[in-house]
Order: structure tokens, then C-alpha cells, then sequence
């Protein structure tokens, strides 16, 4: 409600939009480690050249898991996406996959299947 000091995150309302989004560990330790280095943490000196949105078409994407290895550096990422979104506290969501190259250390968006 109106009332409320702050709106409430994702874990109290479904609908509110969400993506996933992948970044290289070594760029978020090298910017960690720089942000400790110069004594501030100033959050808008961050470059997000290096962040990636896995789910740039869909509303609700959330709890993304990866399977066991497939095969030597491929795995599935799986998570629950609502496309459209919706307008209540809690609607139906399709579970998707997304296959993942360890070696590249990216997402392979185009092999992107719903399940």
C-alpha cells in the first residue's frame, strides 16, 4: 500500500520485473578490490561494460540453477521466466534453460528452450 515506508522486493511480490544477468568473477574481484584500494565505495564509478542480460525479453525471470556438467565445460542453466508478467502476487511461471559454456564463461542465449 501507499502506507508502506518502502515497496516490497521480489520475495513478497512475484510481479515485479526481474532479469538475470551474468559478469565475469575476476571483473567483480578486480572492481572490489579497486573500490578497497581507493578507500570509497562509490558505486557509480562502477563500469558495467561487463555485465551481460541473459533474459532481455522477459518480465520475470528468477532462481536460476545449473545442472551437472553435461559434457567437459557445458552445463544448462535453468530458471523460472514469465514472459509477459503478471498482475497478481503469484502467477504461473515456465521453466527455461539456457546451455552454458565454462570454457567461454558465457551464456549460449540462442540455445535458450523452454521445458
Amino acid at each position: 500500500g501507499g502506507s508502506m515506508p518502502r515497496r516490497l522486493g521480489s520475495i513478497y511480490c512475484y510481479q515485479r520485473p526481474a532479469k538475470l544477468y551474468s559478469s565475469r568473477v575476476a571483473t567483480l574481484r578486480e572492481s572490489l578490490s579497486s573500490s578497497k584500494n581507493d578507500g570509497g565505495s562509490d558505486d557509480s564509478a562502477r563500469d558495467d561494460e561487463g555485465w551481460t542480460c541473459l533474459t532481455p525479453n522477459d518480465r520475470l525471470a528468477r532462481s536460476p540453477r545449473f545442472s551437472p556438467a553435461l559434457e567437459a565445460g557445458r552445463f544448462k542453466m535453468v530458471f523460472l521466466c514469465n514472459t509477459p508478467g503478471f498482475d497478481t502476487h503469484g502467477g504461473c511461471m515456465e521453466l527455461h534453460s539456457i546451455d552454458w559454456d565454462a570454457d567461454k564463461e558465457t551464456a549460449l542465449i540462442d540455445n535458450r528452450q523452454v521445458l
